[in-house]
């Protein structure tokens, strides 16, 4: 899926879903999409409305601040700049920013 196509409303019907995280390990890391919200009005180059998503994800490591391929099963695969912006006890928040 065209990740420049997609908008907030591609997101919200699938809060609290797993994505897998291709990290170059046998088996990909799983997030969770915790939140979709809107980002205040703006005006940019692109045809949407920014927004923000935040995942969670647990595990013995952080995921690098990088642009990561994701999977999703309804949303196929994505590629996600992802930044971490919380993290205590393997447990980790993502957050990545559309505009």
């Amino acid at each position: 899926m065209d990740i420049a196509a997609l908008t907030i409303q591609h997101f919200t019907p699938h809060l609290g879903e797993r994505f897998a995280v291709e990290v170059g390990l046998a088996a990909p890391l799983h997030i969770v999409l915790r939140a979709a919200a809107a980002l205040p009005a703006q005006k940019g180059p692109g045809p949407r409305d920014g927004f923000q998503l935040l995942f969670e994800g647990e595990g013995p490591y952080r995921l690098a601040q990088l642009t990561h391929r994701l999977h999703h099963e309804a949303l196929g695969e994505l590629e996600m700049f992802l930044v971490p912006i919380a993290g205590d006890g393997g447990r980790f928040t993502y957050q990545a920013i559309f505009t």
